[in-house]
């Protein structure tokens, strides 16, 4: 009987350290999670066609000092600079960033991914940063793509709308296949619309996928690329 009683008291123990030692790791103090930023992800709503200035503020929660060592973009339309690459235990940097949604739209989003390292253990880490936004422009088009039976010759069109005072300007509209013959011509209310005659007898019949590409008046997207696309009847 002592040695059964030994038994459960040894069982106990053992059951009480685990709770305390999980206890304690999921209550342990926000030093030990590292670099963090107040708001790792922004949501800027609806924004226009432009360069973005915002700022991500970044805290050494670490009890261990923090460098940072580079960071990777999504892309090329995002630049980044920091204030400082070494943060002491409790320091804040700032991470200034420029976000050019020229040329983008509708829901949008780019990210950066900081690589850090704690400096006494020498252990490495990252944290990943991200931008949300709508992307208003300043002109649409109608459809946004178009489709082209293969056996079938036919024209069609795309149509654009705009609410700038100054209008839209449309020129070099072309396709660099040849059985595509794009032509621009001005719409019943002035805005302009483009004409895509398809012609399946100059049609290589490999590649099914192509660009319309056409030179805008607007700053904001100086250049849009419309897919074409060669289908199989249905």
């Amino acid at each position: 009987m002592q040695r059964n009683i030994l038994l459960s008291v040894a069982v106990c123990f053992v059951v009480a350290s685990i709770a305390t030692a999980a206890a304690s790791w999921l209550t342990r103090p926000e030093e030990d999670f590292g670099l963090v930023a107040t708001e790792p992800i922004l949501r800027l709503g609806q924004v226009t066609q432009t360069t973005l200035n915002e700022t991500f503020e970044l805290t050494n929660r670490s009890p261990e000092p923090i460098q940072i060592l580079k960071f990777r973009k999504q892309c090329d339309c995002t630049e980044a600079s920091l204030s400082t690459t070494e943060l002491a235990p409790g320091e804040t940097a700032e991470l200034t960033c420029e976000w050019d949604t020229r040329g983008q739209r509708g829901k949008t989003t780019s990210t950066l991914l900081l690589l850090y390292g704690r400096t006494e253990t020498r252990r490495k880490h990252s944290l990943l940063l991200t931008f949300e936004a709508v992307i208003v422009p300043e002109f649409t088009f109608s459809p946004a793509k178009l489709e082209f039976f293969e056996d079938e010759e036919c024209s069609k069109t795309i149509r654009f709308e705009t609410g700038r005072p100054e209008g839209l300007a449309l020129s070099n509209v072309n396709c660099s296949q040849r059985a595509f013959e794009a032509s621009l011509v001005e719409g019943e209310n002035g805005s302009p619309v483009i004409e895509v005659a398809f012609d399946p007898a100059l049609w290589g019949g490999d590649d099914r996928s192509f660009d319309l590409i056409a030179e805008t008046n607007v700053e904001g997207e100086p250049r849009i690329r419309i897919p074409l696309f060669v289908v199989k009847p249905e």
